[in-house]
């Protein structure tokens, strides 16, 4: 124990160090619950309108109630959730969210189906168990690559 503190203070790494970046962290994961939470709102809702009302079918509806979430989902996360304000590399990052948005499209589908057609699951708690599957992985690609800031995707490189 008494060595594991030596080596911490030895490298100027202090608790309060810890626990600053635990809150970040902490408040970072919590942005991006809420807004994934929004963007899920938008989807269900739009889901549930294309299905309910406008009688398309429960693929159809999804995959275009999916897309919407997606431009939401980018604002937020984006701005927000991250705090990312660079616009010189916008293009770039909005190319690649829509690339994993459109990959779980294709996973969203994919599970849809399954969960519907093969373990007869009502169509909105199949998109939420979809959805719930997907967030972890997508916190992760935002975080580490999509919304990293420039100067550490650049110390990465030895730049």
């Amino acid at each position: 124990m008494l060595n594991s503190r030596l080596f911490v203070r030895a490298q100027g790494f202090t608790f309060r160090d810890a626990f600053a970046y635990l809150y970040t962290r902490k408040v970072t994961i919590a942005k991006f619950v809420a807004s994934g939470s929004t963007a899920a709102a938008v989807e269900f809702s739009l889901l549930y309108v294309l299905k309910e009302y406008a009688g398309l079918h429960y693929l159809i509806s999804s995959s275009i109630a999916f897309c919407v979430a997606v431009v939401v989902g980018f604002t937020l996360q984006k701005f927000w959730t991250f705090e990312n304000r660079e616009l010189d590399r916008i293009q770039r990052q909005a190319i690649q969210y829509f690339a994993l948005g459109l990959t779980n499209l294709g996973i969203n589908a994919v599970l849809m189906y399954l969960l519907v057609e093969n373990f007869h699951l009502w169509y909105m708690l199949a998109q939420v168990l979809a959805c719930g599957m997907l967030a972890c992985n997508n916190f992760l690609m935002y975080n580490l690559f999509i919304f990293k800031p420039e100067a550490e995707n650049l110390d990465e490189l030895g730049e």
